[in-house]
């Protein structure tokens, strides 16, 4: 009977180890939190690229069918407007840090609820709720947020009522000499590489995806500006913990 009953334990312990990946539950969080972030970020950068290019067209349009007098008007009044977004570019960054994002693998212990995250941000212009595997994750949006370029953005997932990943677009930028596709294809993902270094090699980045996973903090960062590249051309690299471990570009010269 004794030997009978080791049996049963050993094969249940079997069993448990070989458990699916995909039918535990922190994985469907992941998959989830990723998914909507990642899909709500694309398309408010592919959305600004389209209406960076759409803006060029009216200003060239707009300059032959109006006189000297509406333009100078005119150019006062981008002045002014890009003065007192400038007053307000080092908010941005400063308000997406005031974020805290907690760790998805520990229920996102840490992370700020709802309401906190509201209270900076106040009410946001969109939200979604999305159910898998019996996982609940709602996605906050805010657009047109201060301090940074047309159609800058935050975007935060909430799991178990907490920040689970947050990401920010738009960033205003300092000019920087143009990054090439010979700089990123020589950015080491072997964990030598580091945020700071990327900062001074390409400047500071347009947008920022940062998670937490199990203790590790993932920061996404992307360039869309100070490119040697065509219009549209992007730089993507991801670190963990400080260091970069993959990347990616298109349109680079």
């Amino acid at each position: 009977m004794g030997g009978k009953v080791k049996m049963k334990k050993n094969d249940s312990n079997e069993g448990k180890v070989k458990k699916p990946f995909y039918k535990k539950i922190w994985f469907w969080v992941v998959v989830v939190i990723v998914l909507g972030i990642a899909g709500s970020g694309l398309g408010k950068e592919d959305k600004k690229a389209s209406n960076d290019t759409k803006e060029v067209k009216t200003e060239a349009s707009s300059s032959k069918a109006t006189n000297s007098s509406k333009n100078d008007t005119k150019k006062e009044s981008s002045e002014k407007k890009s003065e007192d977004k400038s007053k307000d570019n080092s908010d941005l960054k400063a308000t997406y840090d005031k974020i805290n994002v907690g760790d998805i693998m520990n229920s996102s212990e840490g992370g700020s609820t709802e309401d906190e995250v509201k209270a900076i941000l106040g009410e946001p212009a969109s939200s979604s709720t999305t159910d898998i595997q019996g996982i609940s994750t709602t996605t906050l949006s805010w657009t047109n947020v201060k301090g940074g370029d047309l159609l800058a953005s935050i975007t935060v997932s909430f799991s178990d009522g907490k920040a689970a990943s947050k990401s920010v677009s738009g960033l205003k930028v300092a000019k920087h000499d143009k990054v090439t596709a010979d700089q990123v294809n020589n950015i080491a993902t072997d964990g030598s590489y580091s945020e700071e270094q990327a900062r001074k090699d390409l400047g500071d980045p347009t947008g920022i995806t940062s998670t937490n996973i199990n203790g590790e903090k993932n920061d996404t960062l992307i360039w869309m500006k100070n490119l040697d590249g065509d219009l549209g051309a992007t730089v993507t690299v991801s670190f963990s913990n400080g260091s970069a471990i993959s990347k990616s570009s298109s349109g680079l010269k």
